[in-house]
């Protein structure tokens, strides 16, 4: 399977507006699987703001701070051995169709996000920053990695500053790490 997660702030179990959207969307990823069987799974963690560090006192992911529940998903491979473009379709599956159908019930400007551990790392340009850091967040972080960091050293696929690199020669429609890493 492809993985992918997102996060649900409490406010989307709290209000039964949001509360109807959001189970929506989860009847509409189970019924739309086109095919493939899909698995829902969930954490579900109610965060309380304890004394102590504040969102802008470190790196974690405001979402953290109004999560009730965290989404696991998935995209279904047809067969344990897929073809580079058997997983380029559920890539796109995932990218394309099932995190926007969460990502519009709980957007990050709403609480939502998703778990880099946890993540589908083939999320569209632009966008990972605030699913995985938090907007505010990415833009601190991106100043202090200027600051230690200015030649870019340190690397990884979703980093703070990663968006500054490619990867060529790996296979089209897939994120891959098997290539030259190239700087854009």
């Amino acid at each position: 399977m492809v993985p992918g997660n997102w996060i649900l702030p409490r406010r989307n179990f709290e209000s039964p507006s949001l509360l109807t959207s959001t189970v929506a969307a989860m009847r509409s990823y189970i019924d739309t699987s086109s095919g493939s069987r899909r698995t829902l799974r969930g954490y579900h963690q109610a965060p309380r703001r304890r004394a102590g560090p504040t969102a802008s006192d470190n790196a974690v992911s405001p979402a953290f701070r109004e999560m009730l529940s965290m989404l696991i998903l998935s995209a279904r491979l047809p067969s344990s051995n897929p073809s580079v473009e058997e997983v380029a379709v559920a890539s796109r599956e995932m990218r394309e169709e099932i995190i926007p159908l969460f990502r519009n019930v709980a957007p990050e400007i709403h609480g939502g996000g998703a778990y880099l551990n946890e993540a589908n790392v083939d999320f569209p340009e632009g966008e990972w920053q605030a699913a995985f850091y938090g907007e505010e967040n990415y833009r601190r972080l991106w100043e202090i990695k200027q600051k230690w960091d200015p030649e870019h050293v340190f690397y990884a696929t979703t980093a703070v500053g990663s968006e500054g690199w490619t990867v060529r020669g790996g296979v089209s429609g897939v994120k891959t790490q098997n290539g030259r890493l190239c700087r854009v």
